[in-house]
């Protein structure tokens, strides 16, 4: 994978970076691995939060 992927990563819908992922660990990419983890745990937290305020409304 590119170094230019990384800045346009956070774009990618998360069955993308899900692919990005599987691809980088069997290529041994553990930078670019680890950068589509974090957007996909921060998705998911944002998600959460967003569920929780709902719920509180």
């Amino acid at each position: 994978m590119k170094d230019s992927m990384k800045d346009s990563m956070s774009s990618h819908s998360d069955a993308a970076l899900a692919l990005i992922i599987i691809a980088c660990e069997r290529e041994g990419n553990k930078k670019m691995m680890e950068r589509a983890e974090k957007i996909l745990e921060a998705r998911a937290a944002d998600t959460t939060a967003k569920e929780a305020t709902k719920e509180r409304e």
